[in-house]
């Protein structure tokens, strides 16, 4: 198989409803509005990766990866829904300042799957995140998902805890640290 060209950029809001059309977020029944995503891209700590083709007709979006900063001593379960997973994790996970980044979302186009997108896209953020003086990177997906999970696993991650988080849902949680 041979790999794709492809130019990695940051996402700007200008980008979300073109991402919003390139990957309607699955196992959701309606794609996120693009207004959520921009709200999402404009607050802070929040960044997003795309990586892109330019073609004649416009722009085709291969990948996304969005993340945030977070601190798990800081945060309030008033203004986030799924805070209190965090005090379930051992301290020693995270550094002694509690700051860390979460991947909120990862996906690629199944047509370019398998091609090291994904791959570079955590890459290139895990090197941002380093510059912001952050080295702990969480993230979580459907333990149904296991060939994600034994790919976090390839990219250093360790499993730290399984069981639902907001629905009943099981999941994998899983954190680098680098």
């Amino acid at each position: 198989m041979s790999k794709t060209l492809f130019e990695m950029r940051p996402a700007l809001p200008t980008d979300a409803e073109a991402m919003m059309l390139a990957h309607p977020w699955e196992g959701y029944t309606e794609p996120t509005p693009p207004t959520d995503m921009t709200v999402f891209l404009q607050k802070p700590n929040s960044y997003g990766l795309v990586a892109v083709q330019d073609h004649p007709k416009g722009v085709s979006y291969l990948g996304v990866l969005l993340f945030r900063y977070r601190n798990r001593f800081t945060e309030s379960a008033e203004n986030v829904d799924d805070s209190s997973i965090f005090n379930e994790l051992s301290p020693k996970l995270f550094s002694e300042s509690g700051d860390f980044c979460e991947v909120f979302d990862l996906w690629v186009h199944p047509s370019f799957r398998r091609q090291g997108i994904a791959s570079q896209l955590k890459e290139k953020m895990g090197a941002q995140i380093m510059q912001d003086h952050i080295f702990t990177v969480y993230t979580h997906t459907e333990s149904r998902h296991e060939h994600i999970i034994r790919w976090n696993q390839k990219l250093g991650y360790q499993i730290v805890r399984e069981g639902p988080i907001w629905d009943e849902t099981q999941r994998t949680s899983l954190i680098l640290s680098l």
